[in-house]
């Protein structure tokens, strides 16, 4: 799920090829990815699934999401508009996925 998700992810919110992209704290507006969006990216009916699946399929976003952060790929911040985690890419995760070494730096077996 890690190099899949980080995939979703710079596609899914903004930030993908800057820093200046995704804002920090504050008002929601450009914030990165949350859960829901990337579980959505994965399936669009994500959130019609029962609520036990549903929230079980979110556990497994958050915690390949946890891997990519460990990694130091993404960071996970919070906009207290939106009173939930979203998710941007850091300049490692933009210059990893750049030259290709996603899948590579996620199999060290160091996160």
């Amino acid at each position: 799920m890690g190099a899949e998700g980080f995939a979703v992810l710079s596609r899914v919110g903004p930030g993908a090829d800057s820093d200046e992209a995704v804002t920090v704290g504050g008002p929601n507006v450009n914030a990165g990815a949350t859960v829901v969006d990337i579980a959505l990216e994965f399936d669009s009916k994500a959130d019609r699934a029962d609520d036990q699946l549903r929230l079980r399929f979110y556990r497994l976003i958050a915690e390949g999401l946890q891997t990519l952060e460990h990694a130091g790929l993404i960071r996970t911040q919070m906009h207290t508009s939106m009173n939930s985690f979203d998710y941007a890419l850091t300049r490692l995760g933009r210059q990893a996925l750049g030259g290709g070494e996603v899948e590579r730096m996620l199999s060290r077996g160091d996160v």
